[in-house]
């Protein structure tokens, strides 16, 4: 559902809203019509399923409009449907729909959605950080209670270098919670310097997560993850040996497609058993790789 949608949607609420004060104001001018309303038969008004009896404090009946207000739930449904810049602009003009924006649940921080006129690739130091800042205002004010089920985010290093990871680093933090199923992270550097947090793949976070994709960073997991969950995983240009890789595969025993590009410190790469559901696999520009070991049952695709 699109903004004009929307605007549709709450243009009708306001025309029933507008029919049911009419309705009040006519009812306590010709209290009557009040009682041969919700007197008549099958086919009056009062028999309509926008319409209640409630008795006053006379003993009369009163016929009033339901409330045709949406439930808050299929509001906050509704509102999730939304492309991001249409719940954006929703929320400029509706302090409901602002609330709304606050626990948005598929935030996407790319070029294309927060600053289509620039290319980020080539943009000033002062560009980027106005970027991040952007984000980083969206993601702040954010209800602390509600994590992203969707967040896709391309980080951009100024070309001066002044700006540390510590916000990335931050900003995963507050955005990756049991609720996220999907999480893409672009990291524009000269280097895969970033080392992405592990512990947001522990039993803590990572048990939701279906969809992984890094890129231009480092991958360092020391123990077993909890990425139970885990279909799709994306690797690109990411810093992450054989052994690292294997501690990250033992995880995921629902893993059903692989990829693996660029991904130079990678000398061995061995399948687990365990991966049953693993059909796709796809290594390509690993350009140290030596040794593929597939114990993958049913590999159809590689």
């Amino acid at each position: 559902m699109g903004l004009m949608g929307l605007n549709r949607l709450m243009s009708t609420q306001r025309k029933r809203k507008q029919r049911r004060n009419r309705c009040r104001i006519q009812a306590l001018g010709n209290p009557r019509d009040i009682d041969g309303w919700s007197a008549a038969s099958s086919v009056s008004k009062a028999d309509s399923p926008l319409c209640r009896h409630d008795v006053s404090s006379h003993g009369g009946k009163e016929a009033r409009y339901l409330d045709p207000v949406l439930p808050e739930e299929v509001w906050c449904r509704i509102y999730s449907l939304l492309q991001m810049q249409d719940a954006a602009c929703a929320a400029c003009v509706s302090r409901s729909f602002l609330g709304y924006w606050r626990c948005y649940p598929n935030l996407t921080f790319t070029n294309e959605t927060m600053c289509p006129k620039e290319n980020l690739k080539t943009a000033g130091s002062n560009v980027i950080r106005d970027y991040n800042n952007q984000i980083d205002r969206v993601l702040t004010n954010r209800s602390s209670a509600d994590g992203v089920a969707k967040l896709k985010l391309d980080y951009h290093v100024p070309p001066d270098g002044a700006e540390s990871y510590h916000r990335l680093d931050s900003w995963l933090q507050m955005a990756v919670t049991p609720r996220t199923k999907e999480l893409e992270l672009l990291v524009w550097s000269k280097e895969a310097s970033f080392d992405f947090p592990c512990i947001l793949l522990s039993d803590m976070c990572g048990g939701s997560i279906q969809k992984l994709l890094l890129f231009k960073c480092a991958l360092r997991p020391t123990s077993q993850l909890g990425l139970r969950s885990l279909r799709t995983l994306h690797l690109r240009d990411v810093r992450v040996t054989g052994e690292e890789l294997g501690c990250l595969l033992s995880s995921s025993i629902a893993l059903e497609h692989l990829k693996l590009v660029y991904c130079d410190d990678i000398v061995r790469l061995e399948i687990p058993c365990l991966l049953q559901r693993l059909s796709f696999l796809e290594v390509a520009g690993c350009m140290n790789l030596q040794v593929i070991e597939n114990k993958a049952p049913n590999l159809s695709q590689f």
